[in-house]
């Protein structure tokens, strides 16, 4: 299930950009009852979960999770403060939004209840299979767990945390980006035809080449989109500044006739 005509409604240009497209057609496909995002990061991927959810006929409710970190207040964050915005309107029912970890969670969800798991904002392999072993008992038995940063070099390997996981499930790996890795266990990876696409390897080089290809598109669109807002914004100040000019002109006329009137 392929939606070539997704738009994001929020976009920053962050990485996080190249796997959108594939977001949203997760939630179309799966229809989770429940998404985390742990660590929201620029907030677009959490974002683009709410969009393809309200668009659904049934109840999906999208948590986004923004890891707390010494010396950075959530009020200061302006993704976080976007998502605020967002989670008030249009995804009011569908947002919720929690500062803290995998720990805080865990408290806030059944056992058994996360449909779609995305380990976002994390370089650190230690903490990733900390948050992974934390949320696994959450997870539904057909859950999908993505994490994205899977090819980001660090001393510490995002990739290495993140193996001790998924090794022994059925995975995909994207590397537009930093790289994004799906798994899901292997009993139930051909349950949809997006699994199958994913996951059985004759078929998932074509897959990447088309989420690859609408990612592209959709970047495009989109980047031309904001050069159209800036140059409506420039515009719009230089007509601002030529009327300024204009008027102080007018000004100085009409001063320096009253001064010859005097």
């Amino acid at each position: 299930m392929t939606d070539a005509r997704f738009e994001p409604d929020f976009y920053t240009a962050g990485p996080a950009r190249f796997y959108l497209p594939l977001l949203h057609d997760i939630v179309l496909s799966e229809k989770p009852g429940l998404i985390v995002t742990l660590g929201l990061g620029d907030a677009q991927a959490h974002l683009a979960f709410c969009q393809a959810a309200l668009g659904q006929n049934c109840r999906i409710r999208c948590l986004g999770v923004r890891r707390r970190r010494k010396n950075e207040s959530a009020a200061d964050d302006p993704a976080w403060m976007a998502a605020q915005e967002w989670s008030a309107e249009p995804y009011q029912g569908i947002s919720q939004l929690l500062e803290g970890d995998a720990y805080n969670v865990a408290q806030q969800v059944p056992d058994a209840s996360i449909g779609v798991l995305l380990l976002d904002d994390v370089d650190e392999g230690t903490l990733i299979k900390e948050e992974l072993t934390v949320l696994r008992p959450k997870l539904t038995p057909t859950a999908l767990v993505l994490f994205h940063g899977v090819d980001l070099e660090r001393r510490d390997s995002p990739r290495s945390g993140w193996k001790a996981f998924a090794q022994v499930e059925a995975a995909a790996d994207f590397h537009d980006g930093i790289g994004l890795s799906i798994t899901t266990s292997r009993s139930s990876a051909s349950a949809s035809e997006l699994r199958v696409s994913l996951f059985e390897k004759s078929r998932f080089e074509g897959t990447r080449v088309v989420y690859h290809l609408l990612a592209e598109a959709m970047i495009a669109r989109c980047e031309a989109d904001r050069a159209r807002h800036a140059a409506e914004v420039l515009s719009a100040r230089q007509i601002w500044f030529d009327t300024v000019l204009e008027n102080r002109a007018k000004a100085q006329e009409v001063m320096e006739g009253q001064a010859q009137i005097i």
